[in-house]
């Protein structure tokens, strides 16, 4: 079970942070650079967990050094030479819509959202939590809201079990929707166990 407390202590410490991270002009010249088309997928290509695997695959959505000539809403995502990014910018129309910036502390790695000019931008933060066994947690942070995923292996090498809660600190309904299922490592499928919603609209499958 998600604990609600520890859901909200989530919340404050990473707008606590975003509250007190700058953005900065980067140096492109010596990052690598690619593009993922999104697909009309929205909070697709921020996360690195199991369950963002399984919808990249699903929608059939791959990082690529080159776009279509007609493609206008992607990704342009900066990585240092051994893999890790540094920023994403997600276009709209072909132009910047917003970009990420990425920021670690201890274990876990953020991306916090910027206008292009460096501004704060209202949407979502990224963060993906790493312990010894791989990715074990990853949440997305608007305000007072969570969408927060847990990954924890179920004694077989080729499984983990995920869960999911969509909460809203101080909400009239503060759990808005609740996932839990199993996905297998090897085909990136996903079963799922248990699902409950009071939104209108679900969250991304």
């Amino acid at each position: 079970m998600i604990e609600e407390s520890y859901l909200i202590k989530l919340i404050r410490e990473c707008n606590e942070l975003r509250k007190n991270t700058g953005f900065v002009k980067l140096n492109t010249d010596t990052l690598k650079i690619s593009y993922m088309s999104k697909k009309n997928q929205e909070f697709i290509g921020y996360l690195q967990g199991y369950y963002e695997m399984f919808r990249r695959k699903k929608y059939k959505i791959n990082e690529s050094d080159s776009l279509r000539a007609n493609c206008k809403k992607y990704l342009k995502i900066f990585r240092e030479k051994d893999g890790t990014v540094r920023q994403i910018e997600n276009y709209v129309n072909g132009r910047i819509d917003v970009i990420h910036q990425a920021f670690t502390a201890q274990n876990k790695f953020y991306l916090f959202p910027y206008t292009a000019m460096g501004g704060s931008y209202p949407t979502y933060t990224y963060v993906t939590v790493y312990s010894d066994s791989g990715i074990s947690e990853e949440y997305m942070v608007n305000r007072n809201q969570i969408v927060y995923m847990k990954y924890e292996p179920v004694g077989n090498d080729n499984e983990i079990a995920y869960s999911s809660v969509n909460y809203i600190e101080g909400g009239k309904y503060p759990v808005l929707e609740k996932r839990n299922g199993i996905i297998r490592l090897d085909t990136l499928q996903y079963d799922e166990t248990e699902y409950s919603s009071w939104l209108a609209n679900k969250l991304p499958n």
